[in-house]
């Protein structure tokens, strides 16, 4: 099993606190998808940089959530609600690194 890391916590956690507790719960029961198959409901963002999404959706929610994975662990990156091209994804990700 593979354990998962935040990039920047307080980053994420300051995104995930604009949402109800609901969805709040059903994001991280997604992520401890991650931490047993990752790739296994993910999509490929940026190939080039091994970026991997993950959709979540709910009522009126839409958001994805970027990673990456290093060895046995997941790094979560950011979340977003829009449609990012990879192109954006990858901006953002050179950005935070």
């Amino acid at each position: 099993m593979l354990r998962y890391e935040v990039i920047n916590r307080l980053y994420f956690l300051k995104q995930l606190n604009e949402f109800d507790f609901k969805f709040r719960s059903l994001v991280f029961n997604r992520i401890s998808y991650l931490e047993k198959e990752p790739l296994k409901y993910a999509c490929v963002g940026v190939e080039s940089l091994k970026l991997y999404t993950l959709r979540i959706i709910d009522k009126g929610e839409d958001i994805k959530i970027v990673f990456k994975l290093f060895g046995n662990k997941v790094f979560i990156v950011f979340l977003f609600e829009m449609e990012l091209t990879s192109n954006q994804i990858r901006k953002k990700y050179l950005s935070i690194e």
